[in-house]
C-alpha cells in the first residue's frame, strides 16, 4: 500500500473514532472546564486542538509550528495564531489538563466497549479488580535531562507510560508520565498502598517481585500474575534445591495440558502460591524458540536448555482459591489484562508514540511532537 495513502487511512480513522467517543460541543465544553479556553470570544476552540493534535499529527509527524499554524487556519479559518503563539498555547496548564482530560475519557469509552464484550462470572467474587501495565516511546536526546533513556543502544531520552485501571468501575486510577529508566520492578509495591481487602490485581511480568505479592496477601487481597523464569520454585517449604520446574512438568505431567500445583516461591522468605501452567501448541512454541534465539544472538548469547523448556508452557501463579477459579479458566481471566495492552499497540501502530524523536526546528526550541510527548 502506498504510504501516503495509508497515513491517510489512519488519520480518518483516528478522526472517525474521535467523533464516535466526542462531539464538537462536548469537546469545547470540556475545554472551558479545564481552562484551555477561558473566555466565549476565544477563537480557538477545543475541537480545533484535538483534530490539530491527533488527525494532522498522524498525516506529518514531523510538522513544525509553523505548518501546525497552517492546519488550524483550515481546521478554524478564525483561529489564526503566530507559531510563537500557538507554542506558548499548548504549553499552557490549562491546554495539558485538556489534553489529558480527553485522552482519559477516550480510553475509558474503549475500555467500556472490551468490558461489555468480555464481562465474566468469574470476577464477582472481587471488590474491585485492577490491571497495571507500561509502554515505552523514545523521545529527542534533548529531553534526556528530564526523560533519562533505558541506557546501553537505547535512545538517551525515552518516556514511559504507566496505566492503572479499575476494571469493575470502569476507572482509570493512574496515569503517569515519567523517565523510561524506571523499571517497572521498582514500582511493584507503589500502587499497593491504595489495596483493600477483596481486591484483585493483575500484572504484567515487569511488575514480578515475591514482596510485592507478599504485601498483596497481608492486605487480604489477591493477585494474578505470570511466573518469572529466574525465580526460585520449591515443591516444599523445607526443600534446599530449587525445582526445574520445566523439566519436571515434562517427567511427570507429560500427558497433561493443564498442570496445577502448590509451591513456593522465594530462596529465603517464601511464599506459598498456586500454580498453573498450560502446555503451549507446537506452532506457539516454534514461534516462542525462534524469538528467543534471535533476542539472544544479538546480544552474542545462546538460550539455555532450561529457558526454551521454559517456553513449552505458559504459567500463572495465584491466590485465588480453586473454589472460586479452577485451572482452566485462569489464562482466560489473565488475558482480559490485554485490553490496555491493545490499546497501547493502538497507540504505537495509529500514533507511532514508541518513536516521537521530532526534529530540532531553528534555535533551541523542540520541534511540536516532542514538546507533546512530554
Amino acid at each position: 500500500m502506498n504510504i501516503i495513502k495509508k497515513i491517510e487511512e489512519f488519520g480518518s480513522q483516528i478522526s472517525q473514532a474521535i467523533c464516535h467517543i466526542f462531539d464538537k460541543k462536548q469537546l469545547n465544553q470540556l475545554a472551558q472546564e479545564t481552562g484551555f479556553v477561558q473566555r466565549s470570544t476565544s477563537k480557538i476552540k477545543g475541537s480545533d486542538l484535538i483534530e490539530l493534535m491527533t488527525t494532522e499529527i498522524v498525516q506529518e509527524p514531523n510538522i513544525s509550528y509553523e505548518g501546525l499554524c497552517d492546519r488550524l487556519g483550515e481546521i478554524n479559518p478564525k483561529a489564526i495564531m503566530t507559531p510563537q503563539g500557538l507554542e506558548q498555547r499548548i504549553n499552557r496548564e490549562g491546554s495539558v489538563k485538556f489534553l489529558e482530560k480527553t485522552l482519559k475519557l477516550a480510553l475509558l469509552e474503549n475500555l467500556k466497549r472490551q468490558k461489555e464484550e468480555t464481562e465474566t462470572k468469574w470476577l464477582s467474587a472481587f471488590k474491585r479488580i485492577f490491571f497495571e501495565d507500561s509502554t515505552q516511546g523514545v523521545l529527542h536526546e534533548k529531553l534526556a535531562k528530564e526523560f533519562k533513556g533505558s541506557g546501553g543502544s537505547a535512545s538517551k531520552a525515552g518516556v514511559k507510560i504507566d496505566l492503572v485501571y479499575e476494571y469493575k468501575q470502569s476507572h482509570i486510577y493512574e496515569f503517569k508520565v515519567s523517565k523510561s529508566a524506571v523499571a517497572d520492578q521498582s514500582r511493584a509495591s507503589t500502587f499497593l498502598e491504595k489495596l483493600q481487602a477483596g481486591d484483585l490485581i493483575l500484572r504484567d511480568l515487569g511488575y514480578f517481585k515475591i514482596k510485592a505479592l507478599s504485601q498483596i496477601e497481608d492486605k487480604d487481597a489477591f493477585y494474578l500474575s505470570r511466573l518469572l523464569s529466574s525465580v526460585d520454585v520449591y515443591l516444599d517449604e523445607t526443600d534446599e534445591t530449587p525445582l526445574n520446574l520445566p523439566k519436571y512438568l515434562k517427567k511427570t505431567y507429560a500427558q497433561e495440558n493443564v498442570i496445577e500445583l502448590g509451591i513456593y516461591l522465594g530462596k529465603n522468605d517464601r511464599l506459598k502460591t498456586r500454580l498453573i501452567a498450560y502446555k503451549s501448541p507446537q506452532e506457539v512454541i516454534r514461534m516462542r524458540k525462534y524469538r528467543a534465539c534471535q533476542n539472544a544472538s544479538k546480544k552474542g548469547r545462546t538460550p539455555t536448555k532450561n529457558y526454551l523448556q521454559w517456553l513449552e508452557y505458559s504459567f500463572f501463579i495465584t491466590n485465588v482459591s480453586v473454589e472460586i477459579w479452577h485451572a482452566k479458566v485462569v489464562g482466560t481471566i489473565y488475558r482480559l489484562r490485554w485490553q490496555i495492552e491493545l490499546i497501547f499497540k493502538n497507540w504505537k501502530g495509529l500514533l507511532n508514540i514508541d518513536i516521537l524523536k521530532g526534529t530540532l526546528e531553528s534555535g533551541s526550541n523542540v520541534s511540536f511532537m516532542d514538546d507533546l510527548s512530554v
